[in-house]
């Protein structure tokens, strides 16, 4: 089978791959109307993902920027009811998990907390009373440790 007759196949009219693309066409014209509306600060941290029955889902990095995205929300609607292609009722802000990277958005910073010697110790006796999948945890936790 020829590469053109895969291409062929995948791309045709009414395929899932063909749906998913003109789905992604879409949520970047919607984050291009979307993308003036909000303050310049925010816009790094704000991506449309998702567009649902009336319902635009905007990503964003952390907490406190959703807040901000979400107090634009009547904003938003009232800019896209002027539009005739866009049929947006509702906006909905939901803050990014760290596996989402937003662009121009590195990921949250791994917060590591050192254990102590005598936490150690402690976690190691504990582990000796303990069931075997709850000991192994205690073990593993205690050897990281600082020593």
């Amino acid at each position: 089978m020829s590469f053109l007759s895969v291409a062929g196949l995948l791309f045709r009219e009414g395929s899932p791959l063909k749906q998913l693309e003109a789905q992604t066409l879409a949520l970047q014209e919607l984050q291009g109307r979307i993308h003036p509306l909000i303050p310049e600060a925010l816009r790094p941290y704000v991506q449309v993902t998702g567009l649902h029955q009336g319902t635009v889902t905007l990503s964003v990095a952390d907490g406190s920027r959703a807040t901000r995205a979400r107090l634009l929300g009547p904003t938003i609607i009232r800019a896209l009811a002027r539009d005739p292609g866009a049929n947006v009722k509702r906006v909905k802000v939901r803050v990014a998990r760290a596996t989402v990277s937003l662009p121009g958005v590195g990921p949250a910073p791994r917060r590591c907390i050192p254990i102590s010697r005598d936490s150690a110790r402690l976690m190691e006796s504990l582990a000796g009373n303990a069931d075997d999948p709850l000991a192994r945890a205690l073990r593993r936790l205690a050897s990281r440790a600082a020593k």
